[in-house]
């Protein structure tokens, strides 16, 4: 299972993805880079999957046929990709994102890993208080997913900050990383910025209490 992190608004900012390899110690004179994956829609992440597969977690685009509300906008352009073998698929489609016209930001799929089982994880940030959410989207979500395009609801990380709101003053969720534990279980770390997570002297307290939120697989 993953670990889980908080921000706001963090992503590579990247058309394509170009991956830099050393020719000879490190010097900035003998470092080559070359284009690894292209026509990407917005990546914000990277992880090594079991089979050995790059997997880019995609934050996804502006829909043009949904007409702009001046207030938030939901899509479903947030995908995964999956470069293996010199092949680059999409594997995952149809993940939710949201658009902020207050930041001119999205926020969608932004943090992947895997677990010690294989089982592929990808958070799905915010950015803002989860009441905005349309009834039934998974954004603030932690959710599971297969390289057949199967996606399952693993955690509800924002309707937690909602309902407990750590750090007070105003709920405002953005997940936004995933790291696999040694053990290949859950153990969410702390916030970093624009979030309702935990103080550093209450991380210990505050995140035991989200590990319990969930309740797919246990704890140690």
């Amino acid at each position: 299972m993953p670990v889980v992190n908080h921000a706001h608004k963090i992503g590579l900012g990247l058309s394509c993805l170009a991956l830099a390899f050393a020719a000879a110690p490190a010097t900035a004179q003998t470092y080559q880079s070359s284009v690894f994956a292209t026509n990407l829609n917005n990546p914000r992440a990277l992880a090594f999957g079991p089979d050995g597969g790059l997997y880019i977690a995609e934050t996804g685009f502006i829909d043009p046929a949904v007409a702009p509300s001046g207030s938030f906008d939901f899509f479903s352009t947030g995908s995964i990709t999956q470069v293996l073998g010199g092949v680059q698929s999409r594997v995952v489609t149809g993940l939710p994102v949201i658009f902020d016209p207050a930041m001119n930001d999205l926020s969608g799929p932004q943090g992947i890993g895997f677990d010690a089982g294989g089982t592929g994880y990808v958070v799905i940030g915010l950015g803002t208080n989860p009441a905005v959410r349309p009834s039934g989207s998974r954004l603030g979500h932690v959710l599971t997913f297969t390289t057949g395009g199967v996606v399952t609801t693993f955690a509800d990380v924002s309707a937690f900050e909602a309902a407990n709101n750590p750090v007070g003053g105003p709920v405002d969720s953005n997940p936004f990383h995933l790291r696999p534990s040694p053990a290949g279980r859950s153990s969410p770390m702390p916030a970093r910025t624009r979030s309702t997570a935990c103080r550093p002297p209450e991380m210990s307290r505050c995140w035991r209490a989200l590990r319990r939120a969930s309740s797919a697989r246990p704890y140690p």
